[in-house]
């Protein structure tokens, strides 16, 4: 096929990717996640800082500059975590074509968009996802950099620096996968000669340059960064951890390595002859295969990680640690792909899609009838609701800062359009004032309380926190106001109207 119309192909298939796992969300996935990550990403997106005090910026940045073009709606936010999946999977492409594996660089493409980082996962915008359409280019850049010379080497390089201070400004666990690159850079004498060259230095160069504003951002805030990763189970050893990170890469990728190892097995009908390919599809070539320890490094880093007790290993950790697995696996079985194993493909991808959308409108409908919270949990309704009384009760004050429970205080801002500064609980504790508000003394602000489903004892279940936050205004010599409020969420998708409730304090100076 001419490049250029496969170019074209792989750009057709990732919109039809992208368009499908939106409709997918749309249908079975009315809210946000329940955990509230994008919702606090948002939060985070409202100033433009170097930091916060759990993760690096980057994240924030790309989710500030998706709202500045596009509407502050749930549906809008889906797009933007598949358009970032999206990236990523065309990273594959070029990666694949990177390695000189040409023939089936769109089969590596389709079948990693039906492995679970790529499809249901990647419906979740935050620190890991963002790595998704990260990785895969930056990987592609330390190839090209190595293999181009003059003007192009010298391009390629800077845009390797660029690429990997960006990955760790998107997650810190970016240094097990450029650390991952380094020790594949020493494996073979091509490779090895790149440090006798400029090429690595400009690397460094750019990649410290840019990364030393975030390194002045951790020392202002006393590292709150590093603080908050090292508290997420930092010596502390978990057998049950370890065990369940080591089944992941099975996990998340067992569909496309299922559907690869029974199109590729000769004895189509035999468990033995694809377990064989199921198997053999992981191994190393040989011993000095580049292309297996970049796949297979960062997953072992990160177990050896989780062994000695340096982190305690999570799950999401393991969802961009997959974006040379497609391309591994089909380098290893090329002797046996034919002429339609491409087609194969297509039509294996298109078939699934259309598959899962019929599975979102049963999934979507079986949330409706078991009552799920977060199907059924209105964060957008309480948000509008929240914003109307704002106007209709305290027209004459504009709302400054909005605290309270996490995530339901974002949920207002968001949702409301407004530009009411969210904090994390109070605006005076130490968390708030790692991105602080100035002078929030004197500007009128409120506290959502978490939601409580209805009931007739819902005020004696949110008294605790309405207390606390009565309290702490009257301690500021002011007099609090509270409100409660219900809402629901209503529509064609919902079986039952489960109404929820919560509590509002309202603090004007």
């Amino acid at each position: 096929m001419n490049l250029k119309l496969e170019k074209l192909e792989v750009f057709l298939y990732v919109l039809i990717y992208v368009f499908t796992w939106v409709l997918i969300k749309f249908i079975a996935s009315p809210n946000l996640d329940l955990y509230g990550d994008m919702l606090e990403n948002f939060a985070w997106s409202q100033t433009i800082e170097w930091g916060t005090f759990k993760h690096p910026p980057f994240f924030s940045w790309v989710v500030a500059a998706w709202f500045k073009a596009f509407p502050n709606t749930t549906v809008s936010y889906y797009v933007l975590s598949y358009i970032n999946s999206g990236i990523g999977l065309i990273g594959i492409y070029y990666l694949c074509r990177a390695y000189s594996l040409k023939k089936f660089a769109l089969a590596a493409v389709l079948l990693m968009a039906l492995a679970l980082p790529y499809s249901t996962l990647a419906s979740k915008f935050n620190a890991n996802s963002v790595l998704l359409s990260l990785w895969p280019w930056t990987c592609w850049a330390y190839i090209k950099s190595i293999n181009s010379n003059k003007f192009s080497g010298f391009i390629f390089s800077a845009f390797l620096g660029l690429m990997g201070a960006i990955c760790i400004l998107g997650k810190y666990y970016s240094f097990v996968f450029l650390f991952s690159l380094f020790l594949v850079s020493l494996l073979n004498r091509k490779s090895r000669s790149w440090y006798f060259s400029y090429k690595p230095y400009l690397v460094l160069f750019v990649s410290v340059c840019l990364l030393i504003p975030h390194l002045i951002w951790l020392i202002q805030h006393d590292f709150i960064t590093l603080k908050y990763a090292t508290d997420q189970g930092m010596g502390n050893f978990s057998f049950k951890s370890i065990r369940k990170f080591s089944f992941l890469p099975i996990l998340f990728w067992l569909i496309p390595l299922s559907i690869l190892s029974i199109l590729v097995s000769k004895e189509k009908k035999s468990v033995i002859s694809i377990l064989k390919v199921f198997i053999f599809s992981w191994l190393p070539k040989n011993t000095n295969d580049q292309l297996f320890y970049i796949s297979m490094l960062p997953f072992f880093i990160s177990l050896l990680f989780g062994i000695f007790a340096i982190v305690q290993l999570s799950p999401p950790w393991a969802i961009p640690i997959g974006f040379c697995y497609t391309i591994l696996w089909l380098r290893n079985n090329q002797t046996n792909l034919n002429g339609s194993f491409n087609k194969k493909i297509k039509i294996i991808f298109i078939v699934t899609l259309l598959f899962s959308v019929l599975l979102s409108f049963i999934y979507g409908k079986w949330q409706s009838h078991t009552i799920n919270k977060g199907y059924y949990l209105p964060r957008e309704e309480m948000g509008k609701i929240v914003n109307s009384i704002w106007q209709k009760k305290y027209s004459e004050n504009k709302l400054g800062w909005i605290g309270g429970a996490w995530p339901e205080n974002a949920a207002i801002a968001f949702y409301g359009e407004n530009t009411a500064r969210v904090i994390p609980d109070l605006p005076d504790s130490y968390l708030a004032s790692i991105n602080h508000i100035i002078n929030w003394e004197q500007e009128p602000g409120l506290f959502i309380c978490p939601a409580v489903k209805e009931s007739k004892g819902y005020e004696d279940e949110l008294k605790p926190c309405v207390n606390r936050y009565r309290e702490w205004i009257e301690s500021k010599g002011k007099k609090p106001e509270i409100f409660y409020l219900k809402a629901k969420k209503e529509g064609w998708r919902y079986t039952n109207n489960i109404f929820f409730n919560y509590a509002v304090v309202v603090y004007i100076p």
